[in-house]
């Protein structure tokens, strides 16, 4: 039985996914390695990357699984990799506030650095093409991901840049 669930990013992005009895299960072991100071980030990612993982792709790798563009499709995998980052914190020390703290560029305020509709920065994001953080229901951007951003050159121009 398919099951719907909502999850909540450490960026604060809702993930809704779909889980089988399978992945639903892999993925309560990956949270509650995630809360057991005796897993380490090393040993946490050897297991989501391993053959017991029934988000990944295993005709690749003998006795692993792969990340094809199927996997990256899956939400499934997106909460597992924000799993994973909440080890990585936790390990490191690193404060949420810290990295949030990066994400300080309206979308408004990209699309005028980039000279783009606000519509292309959202799609972007929504793409996963640029990282956002949501505070208060709101897109933040880190000013350098933005700057690095390749920008196409089809569709309509934004606002020009002085």
């Amino acid at each position: 039985m398919t099951t719907t669930k909502d999850y909540r990013t450490v960026s604060g992005h809702t993930i809704t996914f779909e889980a089988g009895p399978k992945v639903a299960a892999f993925l309560r072991r990956i949270e509650a390695a995630v809360d057991d100071p005796k897993v380490s980030e090393r040993e946490l990612t050897g297991l989501a990357f391993s053959a017991e993982n029934p988000i990944l792709d295993h005709s690749l790798f003998p006795g692993r699984g792969g990340v094809t563009p199927k996997v990256l499709a899956d939400p499934a995998y997106h909460v597992m990799t924000d799993l994973l980052f909440r080890k990585q914190l936790a390990e490191q020390g690193d404060g949420v506030e810290k990295i949030a703290a990066r994400y300080s560029m309206t979308v408004a305020e990209a699309a005028a650095e980039l000279g783009i509709h606000a519509s292309a920065v959202r799609q972007a994001i929504a793409a996963r093409r640029l990282a956002s953080w949501v505070k208060d229901g709101q897109h933040y951007l880190d000013p350098r991901a933005v700057r690095a951003l390749e920008v196409g050159t089809r569709g309509p121009k934004g606002p020009r840049r002085e």
